[in-house]
């Protein structure tokens, strides 16, 4: 079944909505005590960072699916940069989920081997 592709105004808003939702998932998993403030005291809070890496893969999968109309767009544009890094680092999102920032580590997961 063929659905009609989204208009540019609704490409812009789900962007913005799945950014969101990336800023929200990166708070709890930073704060989980504040996301679940009940908690018992006695037990260890839960571990939130999946919800941030899965909101930040949907949010960036999209930008790239709509590159066409984002690209020019400069709310995004700090986000196509790090996609363009990735790629000429022939990288992805997911190794970049994984460094650890330390700039004599190489960029890439440690479940795949260094090129060479």
């Amino acid at each position: 079944m063929n659905h009609p592709a989204p208009e540019p105004c609704e490409i812009h808003d789900r962007t913005q909505q799945l950014g969101r939702q990336v800023f929200n998932a990166t708070a709890a998993a930073n704060n989980p005590d504040m996301v679940y403030p009940d908690w018992p005291a006695d037990v260890a809070l839960p571990n939130l960072a999946h919800r941030e890496i899965a909101a930040e893969a949907a949010y960036y999968h999209y930008l790239i699916q709509h590159r066409e109309h984002l690209g020019r767009d400069t709310e995004f544009q700090a986000d196509y940069e790090l996609l363009d890094w990735l790629s000429t680092e022939g990288a992805d999102l997911r190794d970049y989920q994984t460094w650890s920032g330390d700039p004599e580590e190489p960029l890439r997961r440690s479940d795949r081997r260094r090129s060479r």
